[in-house]
């Protein structure tokens, strides 16, 4: 346990049941104070999200990809095929 969780230490002596009641209402407090913050936010990433985000597609070129969307009855249906071959030599990436 941590610096943060010493009103918890104290209390593991005494009564475990009492230290897992409190471990619960901290964790639920933490989950709700997480929430909102995530809910106040302007986009769909969080900072985090938006740097794996671009980590991830920065290589990637659209051109290199068809994609389909298409209806249901349950929702829509998204595929994605690759246009080039994997091994393919020049062009834009090579690590495909």
């Amino acid at each position: 346990m941590n610096v943060a969780n010493r009103e918890m230490q104290a209390k593991t002596a005494v009564d475990p049941l009492n230290v897992c009641i409190l471990l619960m209402r901290m964790e639920c407090k933490r989950f709700i104070k997480q929430r909102r913050l995530a809910l106040e936010m302007g986009t769909d990433l969080t900072r985090r999200g938006i740097v794996e985000f671009n980590e991830v597609f920065a290589d990637i070129s659209a051109y290199n990809f068809s994609i389909t969307v298409s209806e249901d009855h349950y929702g829509y249906q998204c595929t994605v095929v690759r246009n080039v071959q994997k091994n393919r030599v020049g062009g834009e990436s090579n690590n495909m």
